[in-house]
C-alpha cells in the first residue's frame, strides 16, 4: 500500500491529515500490509532526527514542456513503515513552511510544488510497476496529494496497469482551490484536467474525488460535510452497512455488524438522489432518501444503546463510491 501525503506525525504537522497518516499507517502494518508513505522532502524529517539515504538515481519526467528531476530518499519509521521523500530545488526541503510562512499567506507557487510532487509519486509508482513489483493500492490524503490519483490515470493509459486509488480527505474545507486559468500549469490531457474544473476554479480534493475509485472520510462530523468534496461530486448514500473495524479497507459481505458497543466503520456505496436502504439494527429497518443522509449517518448507527444520538460517540470509517 502506498500512501501520498504532505503531513505526517510527528515530524510534519499542520492540521488533522498528521495523525491520521500515521495512525492509519501503523494500523495497517499491524495488520500485516507493508506500507510506504511518499511525501515531500520537508525539514521536519531530518529535524527530527529521522536518518534517509539518497538514491543515485533521481526521478525524471516532462513537466510543462520541461525536464524536471526529482531526488528521492529513503528511510524506515520505527513502526516498519517504509518512507520515500521527494525533492528538487526549491521545492520543499529549502522552505520552512509546508504550504506557506507561519503566520503568513500560502505560497504561490503551490500549484506547481504540489502538482509536480503528484506526478513524481505517479512516475515512482510507474516505476515500481516496471520493477515488476507494483504497489496493490494507492491512497492519497488531502488536498495537497489529491492529483495523484488524477496522473495515475495517465500512468494506467500509458501502461495497462490500472492500480486501484483511494482519497482520504481529513479536512475538506481545504480544497486547493486555483485559478482555473491555471489549469494549463498541471501539464494534464483534456479528459483529466475537466475533472478539476469548479466553475471559475480549479480544486485539486475534487480532481482527485472524481479520479479516485473510493474517497474515506475519516471520522462521522466530516460524512456530514461531504458536500464540500467540490461541485460535481456531491455525495448521497445509496447502501450504508456495518462491518468489523477491521476491515478498514477490505470488502465484506452485506449484512456483517458488531455488537452494540463495539467499534465498527460505516461504509457507503453513494449515487445522487437515490433512495437510502438501512441495514438492519435491533430487529427493525429503515428508509430513508438522501436528504436524510445526515441524520442516518450521525445517529441511525451510532454506537448507542440507550435511543439517544450522541454524535461524539463511536468510531466510524465512511467509505463512498461514485456510480
Amino acid at each position: 500500500i502506498l500512501f501520498v501525503a504532505t503531513e505526517l506525525a510527528p515530524y510534519v504537522q499542520a492540521g488533522g491529515s498528521a495523525p491520521v497518516v500515521a495512525a492509519l499507517g501503523k494500523t495497517l502494518r499491524q495488520l500485516g500490509h507493508k506500507v510506504t508513505v511518499a511525501m515531500p522532502r520537508f525539514p521536519g524529517f531530518e529535524r527530527g532526527g529521522l536518518l534517509v539515504a539518497r538514491r543515485l538515481t533521481p526521478i525524471s519526467f516532462q513537466f510543462g514542456g520541461s525536464t524536471v528531476e526529482l531526488t528521492v530518499y529513503d528511510g524506515r519509521l520505527a513502526s516498519g513503515i517504509e518512507l520515500v521523500l521527494l525533492d528538487g530545488p526549491g521545492l520543499f526541503f529549502d522552505r520552512e513552511g509546508i504550504y506557506g510562512e507561519s503566520g503568513g499567506g500560502e505560497y504561490d507557487d503551490n500549484l506547481f510544488r504540489f502538482a509536480v510532487f503528484a506526478k513524481g509519486v505517479a512516475e515512482l509508482v510507474r516505476h515500481r510497476a516496471s520493477l515488476g513489483t507494483p504497489f496493490d493500492l494507492v491512497h492519497a490524503h488531502d488536498w495537497a496529494a489529491a492529483l495523484a490519483p488524477v496522473y495515475l490515470r495517465g500512468v494506467a493509459r500509458d501502461t495497462g496497469l490500472a492500480i486501484p486509488t483511494v482519497l482520504g480527505i481529513t479536512d475538506p474545507s481545504a480544497q486547493g482551490t486555483f485559478p482555473v486559468k491555471r489549469l494549463p500549469q498541471l501539464d494534464l490531457p483534456a479528459e483529466d484536467a475537466a475533472l478539476l474544473k469548479q466553475g471559475t476554479q480549479l480544486s485539486f480534493l475534487q480532481g482527485g474525488a472524481r479520479a479516485a475509485e473510493r474517497v474515506v472520510v475519516s471520522s462521522k462530523s466530516l460524512a456530514l460535510d461531504a458536500d464540500h468534496v467540490g461541485e460535481g461530486a456531491r455525495i448521497g448514500i445509496l447502501e450504508v452497512r456495518l462491518l468489523p473495524a477491521v476491515h478498514l479497507l477490505d470488502a465484506a459481505a452485506p449484512g456483517d455488524a458488531v455488537a452494540v458497543g463495539d467499534p465498527y466503520v460505516v461504509v457507503a456505496r453513494t449515487h445522487r438522489h437515490q433512495q437510502v436502504q438501512a441495514g438492519e439494527r435491533g430487529g427493525a429497518s429503515a428508509r430513508r432518501d438522501d436528504l436524510h443522509v445526515r441524520k442516518l449517518l450521525a445517529c441511525e448507527f451510532e454506537r448507542v444503546d440507550d435511543g439517544r444520538c450522541d454524535d461524539d460517540r463511536g468510531a466510524v470509517l465512511v467509505v463512498m463510491e461514485d456510480g
